[in-house]
C-alpha cells in the first residue's frame, strides 16, 4: 500500500482524534507476591471419572445435556454458542469416543470420553469462581463415576 509502518509520511484525509508522545508517558511496575493475587484469581478444575457408565459417556445427547446442565445450574456460568461433540478417533478403540468443547464467556469446559476405558478426562477453566466440590458431585453422578481423582490447580 505504500505506507511506511514504522514512520508514515501520509497525513490522514480528517483531523486526529488524539495524541500521543513518549515523553509523556510513565509506566510503573511493582513487585506483588502471588499470595496475595492467588484469592483474585480462580483455580482450575480437573477431573479423571472412572468407570464410568458406558451408555452415557457414548451418548452425544446426554453429553449435551449434561455441560449445559453443569453451566446453567451448577457452575452458573453462561455458555457461549451449542457445543461442540464430535466423536472421532475410531482408528484405535483406546482413542475412540467423543470430545467436548462448550465456550463460557468467562473461558471453557472441555472433556474427552474414553468409550475403552469407561473414563471421563474433565476440566473447567474459568475466571469467575464456581464451586468445586459441587461440580466435582455432579460430574461424579451424572457419569455415575466409581472413582475420581480431582485436582484444583491454582493458577498463580
Amino acid at each position: 500500500d505504500g505506507i511506511d509502518r514504522i514512520a508514515p509520511t501520509i497525513r490522514p484525509e480528517r483531523a486526529v482524534g488524539a495524541y500521543q508522545n513518549w515523553r509523556a508517558l510513565l509506566f510503573l511496575h511493582w513487585a506483588v507476591p502471588a499470595e496475595s493475587l492467588r484469592p483474585l484469581v480462580p483455580p482450575q478444575l480437573t477431573l479423571d471419572l472412572y468407570d464410568c457408565d458406558l451408555a452415557t459417556i457414548s451418548d452425544g445427547e446426554k453429553i449435551k445435556e449434561f455441560v449445559i446442565e453443569l453451566c446453567d445450574k451448577i457452575i452458573m456460568m453462561k455458555r457461549y454458542g451449542e457445543p461442540m461433540i464430535p466423536h472421532f478417533g475410531h482408528e484405535n478403540p483406546i482413542t475412540s469416543g467423543y470430545s467436548l468443547v462448550q465456550l463460557i464467556e468467562t473461558s471453557n469446559v472441555s472433556a474427552h470420553f474414553s468409550e475403552h476405558k469407561k473414563a471421563v478426562y474433565l476440566n473447567i477453566f474459568s475466571c469467575a469462581w464456581f464451586d468445586p466440590i459441587k461440580a466435582e458431585d455432579y460430574c461424579r453422578k451424572f457419569f455415575g463415576a466409581k472413582s475420581c481423582t480431582s485436582h484444583l490447580q491454582k493458577r498463580i
